[in-house]
């Protein structure tokens, strides 16, 4: 990744990005974390994951990464 860095927040926390151009899907590759096991929301909308290759993040982006979780009433 190259280019111009990008400040995002992402779960309440700062972060800055390595390149000017950044996917949804290739940002969660970079965590490690499997697109099937969360729900993301992009400045208030919640993001398909179908759109997640599609979905650049931008200076000033909000995001919101949810994990499921299985369980329930016992």
């Amino acid at each position: 990744m190259t280019g111009t860095p990008v400040r995002v927040r992402i779960n309440g926390k700062d972060e800055v990005l390595s390149a000017a151009s950044i996917t949804v899907s290739e940002y969660l590759a970079s965590k490690g974390v499997r697109p099937e096991t969360v729900a993301v929301e992009l400045n208030l909308n919640v993001i398909p994951k179908a759109d997640y290759p599609k979905v650049h993040l931008k200076e000033g982006d909000e995001i919101e990464i949810v994990r499921f979780v299985g369980g329930g009433a016992a």
